[in-house]
């Protein structure tokens, strides 16, 4: 069982009443309701699960940090996970179906040193306690960098190092490394440059364009 998000661009009003323009950034809470066996996540770590009468059990999501209404996300499944954590100590889970885990330990290796290597080229530390990369089955798009729960089209997140190839390696560690850029450049510009609040529609472009040029930064450290 599997429900996600994917609200980029304008789509988060198709889920809840909001003001869905990059521009007008808010600050988000989240509450699931579901179903015993599944689990849910969102941008933010969970707060507190409450049982209701009905049997279901209400998920309750810290407040998320004041972004825009598209990088909203959460999702509902019967996934496995596996975690590690930074040398700062950020959380770092991989979600897949649990038939597929064994895939996963590769992502979760390169998006620990992807996140530490951004956090020390900009000296920023990520701003956010977790960060999840989830496997989605049929996914639209290669991946989206929602803050705190990145979605990926499993070939770009999932690797078996006994039958995968050395490109399909450098495909997900290329696509963690953009999502994660993406994250690092969003951060940047709204908390230190306040440009991401001025450019509307056009500012995403901006910092589209910014993602891929320390996205490849990634890349020429490693040569």
């Amino acid at each position: 069982m599997l429900a996600a998000t994917h609200f980029e661009a304008t789509s988060a009003r198709k889920a809840f009443p909001c003001f869905d323009e990059p521009s007008m950034k808010a600050v988000f809470s989240i509450t699931i309701i579901r179903d015993q066996q599944h689990y849910a996540i969102s941008n933010m770590p969970k707060r507190t699960t409450v049982p209701r009468a009905d049997g279901l059990l209400e998920d309750h999501f810290l407040h998320s940090v004041k972004m825009s209404s598209y990088l909203v996300a959460f999702v509902v499944s019967d996934f496995a996970s596996k975690s590690t954590a930074s040398k700062r100590g950020t959380k770092v889970s991989v979600f897949a179906p649990s038939e597929q885990m064994v895939q996963t330990q590769y992502a979760l290796h390169a998006g620990v040193k992807i996140l530490e290597f951004f956090e020390e080229y900009f000296q920023i530390p990520y701003p956010l306690p977790k960060i999840d990369l989830v496997a989605i089955p049929d996914f639209e798009t290669g991946a989206m960098e929602n803050w705190g729960l990145i979605t990926f089209r499993e070939t770009s997140l999932l690797y078996d190092p006994k039958i995968s190839t050395l490109r399909n390696k450098l495909w997900v560690t290329e696509v963690i490394a953009h999502e994660l850029a993406h994250q690092a450049k969003q951060f940047y510009l709204t908390y230190h440059l306040n440009t991401v609040s001025r450019g509307s529609f056009r500012s995403m472009h901006a910092t589209f364009a910014l993602t891929n040029r320390h996205e490849h930064s990634v890349f020429k450290k490693k040569k």
